[in-house]
């Protein structure tokens, strides 16, 4: 390009001055020798720049790859980072769970009723508050030297190998019971729960037990009470059911399987079974009297007879006590005692018996023979009345005509004790004032004494009482008449009083008779009482104190002067008072 630039200059040159001079020739020769120059230097300007370019690439290239070698070395960074950041995260959270587990289960395991202990080997590495307390070993005795030294010596071979055994890894028992000795030398009862756990990463065994001690001595004592159960039962012929109303089966007490005459537990009873062993004219008072308490929740106290395993008939007396229910209403259980009365039954048919014969005694005595003492005691008066008898005959037959009346008032006390004790007289309103005024006229008039009765009554008095009252304040006076002799005085005196925060009509009978030695006060009122004082049946006084009680009252025997019984006696009676 500079070479055709040259030779075109010159021929511009040659052209405009119309020769070629040596100027001419010597400016195109510069002219070509600096085109030359600026070629080369602009094809080695280009080569350069070409050479440049191509640098520029490669470190662009470079730049570019060192640019990625970079983000994914800064990705890997920030995911390194962040794998790290969590890993710290989730242990810091790890350290704090641990902590805080640690710390509930110190929490725990310091608050818990339980002794609880962790042991690895032959040592114990934990023992909580109660394990001290129990125990009474303090926690460095118990972490230090023998780890089973608490255990009684009859149990510590057991629970050493148990221990041994379970961190091995080997089957035992995870719950018993051991007998401990405390530090003060006491023995109680540990219900133990044992376990293997990980207890920082190493396998350790975990110990709770409860104090069973109170249990265990309320289980001797249950079974001492059954034992005793048992024994008053089978004395008592007792036993205690209780009948599965869904399944119709019934449990019993032992005593209940010997009633029936079977061994305890030779046979699991329904009520079935028991309906087929009952007497057959009995069996539907026991069907009704279940239906009852089952459709109308009323209880039964029945008697019935039932035929042993032996065939013998026995009475039994069967009470249902309890029915349970369940929470619509339906029947699950019924409960009750059942006592064999076969010998209470019999004796109630010998006395039955016995007081049929009484009764026919009694109507013989009350009719036939009470005819005859009248008969006696008709003529025995006539002859005193009509014959001219001398004191010494006259006294030979009163003796009789008194053994006769005597024989009288006894079957007459007789029967009225039998009516007494029957019942056969209902209590009404009874004045006690008037009975007495009836009565004073009756004594006050005895051929051949001096009887003087004073009364004294405040005020109107009623009881409840029936017309044997009477009886009462008779048999007193009239003992007081007939154990006297001479010039007898009868102080009666009736008037209310408070005995027990209650209104009482009290009667006081006071004599100067012969009066009643101490040691025979007591037995005044006992039936038959004969004594130097009382003489005849006995019967009398034993008669006023029956009546009084069936009325509720009672009735006392004291020296009229205090110390001297000779001064003669008073008879107090206190009968309650009728209140409108």
């Amino acid at each position: 390009m500079a070479l055709l630039l040259g030779i075109l200059h010159i021929f511009i040159n040659y052209a405009v001055d119309g020769a070629f001079t040596y100027d001419t020739f010597f400016r195109a020769i510069m002219f070509l020798s600096i085109a030359y120059i600026v070629g080369a230097i602009a094809e080695k300007k280009d080569s350069l720049y070409d050479v440049l370019k191509s640098s520029d690439e490669k470190l662009r290239q470079v730049y570019d790859s060192l640019e990625q070698r970079v983000k994914e070395r800064t990705a890997e960074l920030r995911h390194i980072n962040e794998t790290l950041r969590s890993e710290i995260s989730d242990r810091e959270r790890a350290e704090k769970a641990l902590r805080e587990s640690e710390e509930k289960f110190r929490i725990l395991t310091e608050s818990s009723p339980a002794a609880i202990l962790l042991y690895r080997g032959d040592e114990l590495i934990y023992v909580n508050r109660t394990a001290e307390l129990i125990t009474g070993y303090t926690r460095d005795e118990l972490l230090s030297g023998m780890p089973w030294k608490f255990v009684h010596p009859d149990n510590r071979a057991t629970v050493s190998e148990r221990a041994a055994a379970r961190l091995r890894g080997e089957p035992v028992p995870k719950r018993y019971e051991v007998k401990i000795v405390t530090k003060g030398g006491e023995e109680r009862w540990f219900d133990i729960s044992a376990d293997l756990i990980s207890y920082g990463g190493v396998p350790t065994g975990l110990v709770s037990g409860i104090d069973i001690t109170i249990r265990k001595k309320t289980e001797r004592a249950l079974i001492k009470s059954r034992a005793i159960l048992a024994r008053a039962q089978s004395i008592a012929h007792v036993g205690n059911w209780a009948w599965d109303l869904t399944t119709n089966e019934m449990q019993w007490s032992d005593e209940i399987f010997r009633i029936f005459g079977y061994e305890p537990k030779h046979l699991q009873p329904t009520f079935a079974w028991v309906i087929d062993h009952i007497y057959q004219d009995d069996r539907k008072l026991v069907n009704d009297s279940a239906e009852a308490v089952i459709k109308e929740n009323k209880l039964f106290n029945i008697d019935y007879r039932i035929i042993t395993a032996e065939g013998e008939i026995r009475y039994i007396n069967c009470v249902a006590d309890k029915l349970r229910r369940d929470a619509e209403g339906h029947p699950l259980w019924m409960y009750g005692i059942m006592q064999d009365i076969t010998a209470r039954k019999q004796g109630e048919e010998a006395l039955q018996d016995a007081k049929a014969q009484a009764e026919l005694y009694l109507d013989l005595m009350g009719h036939d023979i009470n005819n005859m003492n009248q008969i006696g005691i008709g003529f025995l008066e006539l002859a005193l009345d009509t014959l001219k008898l001398d004191d010494r005959t006259r006294q030979m037959i009163s003796k009789p005509l008194e053994a006769l009346e005597s024989s009288t008032q006894l079957i007459s006390n007789v029967r009225k004790l039998q009516r007494a004790k029957d019942g056969g007289l209902m209590l009404h309103e009874m004045n006690v004032g008037e009975t007495l005024g009836r009565l004073i006229p009756q004594y006050s008039r005895v051929a051949g004494r001096s009887i003087a009765i004073n009364c004294h009554a405040d005020r109107e008095c009623l009881v409840l009482a029936n017309d044997l009252l009477s009886d009462v304040f008779s048999n007193i006076i009239g003992n007081a008449v007939k154990h006297s002799s001479g010039p007898l005085t009868i102080d009666i005196c009736l008037k209310k009083a408070l005995i027990d925060d209650k209104q009482h009509c009290v009667v006081s009978i006071e004599d100067n008779g012969p009066g009643i030695p101490d040691d025979m006060k007591g037995e005044l009122f006992m039936g038959h009482h004969r004594g130097k004082i009382t003489t005849g049946s006995g019967l009398g006084l034993y008669l006023v104190k029956t009546l009084v009680e069936d009325f509720h009252g009672t009735v006392g025997v004291e020296d009229r002067i205090a110390g001297d019984y000779s001064k003669g006696c008073r008879f107090v009676v206190a009968i309650p008072a009728l209140v409108k």
